[in-house]
């Protein structure tokens, strides 16, 4: 039998009480050991709040999350953990709470290094006025849902770009056909006018085409970005890509700024155009958001080069206020901004992240504070130029004339449709069903015919005419200005006709209506 002495000192502290007190006490201690363990090692953050809001312990995984030591946590009260925008807009209300009591909410919490965490809050009085709360993190969770959310408005705004570059495409195509008349017509002016006056109207048109030029590559891009080109890879200009995304950016950039342009890099980079524009125009709206107020001089650089390995270099530089150097490691992170709240969302520069590394490149920042930020993209060069479409080609030298059908249901674009051709005999048809009674009763060498009207539309008249099977359906030419339905577009996208967007330049037009002309001549369209 084992003596007094040799038992353990806490059981005998304990000698004196009744066995079953004993293990009433033995099996406390355990219940508190096993809850204890369960508070540290819980997935969750879990925190015992006291009434006025100190923190008076706090589990091993909210320490983890938050980067507080245990010591420094029992030290904080809950609203130095919890974001200020937040409080702001909801404060804390443990004291609302009844005892018993639970509320359930959504609060960023501010980690001890300045970055946010999502959490989900599960708030309990207890019965002795202190607050159990159980933070189950979310920020995963609520990145995959800004993403979601960033997916669809984009989608809605890409079918939104879409709409608006085919309702400016039309306007602009006879803008710019009538511009290019108008220089054919000042040209051949009498010598009385005036060498004054023909300068001035020279220079008047001139500026008003490069005026239209500049739209046509916005809409275009618009129309790139409501296609959603965005799994096509290829050989990109990344020198037009930028230009392209400068003169969208543009209406972002402070009155006044300048922009200078170094494009040393005469090379094509693997790409995608749409994808490699929402890069640059996010970085070059970040530097219009950077420059600063007041007469300083503004100013943004876009740089490009080769780099001694082979890889292609774009640089976007601004003259703003910098980054801190304490935030800089983190710029790339989703939902991380230094813009007020409403203006920016945080993905920008995560999502020009993405794309960059999907494309098998890289993306770098340098900024020194006060001084300036320089944001660097480097791609991987294309291995090859790929042939461009038919309807990109070089104007052809063709001057075959004929009959023409034009097909648009908008009477300014046909007429300067047909203006453009002159030399042919041409016949306006105000929509597909008036031209397939046309094409039924008259001969034509060529049709040049709009994708979508509303009545029939250009893909429709083709294939009718190649059920018909007369061979007509191989002088059809289709124009379009963009905001084609899914299926147009995938017969756009293997037909063999040429296909011009909308707005076309006369002398392509001319030209290839003039091939067409000189195929059906010779029989080559059967």
């Amino acid at each position: 039998m084992t003596s007094r002495d040799s038992t353990p000192a806490g059981a005998a502290l304990n000698d004196h009480l009744p066995k079953s007190q004993q293990e009433a006490e033995a099996n406390a201690a355990r219940l508190e050991e096993r809850y204890r363990a369960v508070f540290q090692q819980a997935f969750e953050m879990i925190f015992l709040v006291a009434p006025d809001t100190a923190i008076i312990d706090a589990n091993a995984s909210a320490c983890r999350i938050l980067g507080y030591a245990p010591d420094e946590m029992v030290r904080l009260h809950a609203r130095d953990v919890v974001h200020a925008e937040d409080l702001a807009n909801a404060p804390l209300r443990f004291a609302t709470i009844p005892a018993g009591g639970v509320i359930v909410s959504e609060r960023r919490f501010v980690r001890k290094d300045g970055s946010v965490v999502h959490g989900e809050l599960t708030t309990k009085a207890l019965m002795d006025g202190s607050f159990q709360v159980v933070v189950r993190d979310v920020t995963e969770r609520k990145e995959v849902q800004a993403q979601l959310l960033l997916a669809d408005r984009l989608a809605s705004l890409g079918r939104l770009a879409s709409g608006v570059a085919h309702e400016v495409n039309n306007p602009l195509a006879y803008v710019m056909l009538n511009l290019e008349f108008l220089d054919r017509y000042v040209e051949e002016l009498p010598a009385g006018v005036g060498e004054g006056a023909l300068a001035r109207m020279r220079s008047a048109v001139e500026h008003a085409r490069e005026g239209a030029e500049r739209m046509r590559r916005i809409i275009r891009m618009l129309g790139a970005f409501g296609r959603g080109e965005e799994e096509c890879l290829g050989p990109v200009d990344v020198n037009a890509v930028i230009d392209s995304a400068a003169d969208i950016a543009a209406i972002q950039l402070r009155h006044g700024t300048r922009i200078t342009r170094r494009y040393d890099a005469n090379v094509p980079v693997s790409a995608n155009a749409f994808r490699l524009g929402q890069v640059f125009v996010n970085l070059l709206v970040n530097a219009g958001d950077a420059l600063r107020e007041g007469p300083v001089s503004n100013e943004i650089g876009l740089r490009t080069y080769v780099r001694s390995d082979g890889r292609v270099v774009a640089e976007v530089t601004d003259n703003g206020a910098g980054i801190p150097r304490d935030i800089q490691a983190r710029i790339f992170d989703p939902f991380f901004t230094t813009k007020p709240v409403g203006k920016g969302t945080g993905l920008g520069l995560s999502v020009c992240h993405t794309i960059v590394t999907a494309l098998g490149g890289e993306i770098a920042c340098e900024s020194t504070p006060g001084k300036g930020t320089t944001f660097r993209v480097v791609l991987n060069q294309a291995a090859a130029v790929g042939e461009r479409a038919p309807a990109e080609r070089a104007p052809l030298s063709s001057a075959a004339r004929g009959r023409i059908l034009v097909v648009d249901d908008d009477a300014r674009v046909a007429r300067a449709m047909a203006a453009a051709l002159d030399g042919n005999d041409v016949v306006v048809a105000s929509g597909g069903r008036e031209a397939l009674d046309r094409l039924q009763a008259e001969p034509f060498d060529c049709v040049l015919c709009d994708v979508m009207m509303p009545d029939v539309s250009g893909i429709d008249v083709h294939e009718e005419l190649l059920r018909q099977g007369r061979g007509m359906e191989r002088r059809v030419v289709f124009v379009t200005g963009g905001a084609v339905t899914e299926s147009a577009h995938a017969a756009l996208a293997q037909t063999t006709n040429p296909v011009l967007e909308k707005p076309v330049e006369a002398s392509l037009l001319r030209a290839v209506a003039a091939a067409t002309i000189e195929r059906a001549s010779c029989g080559d369209d059967r």
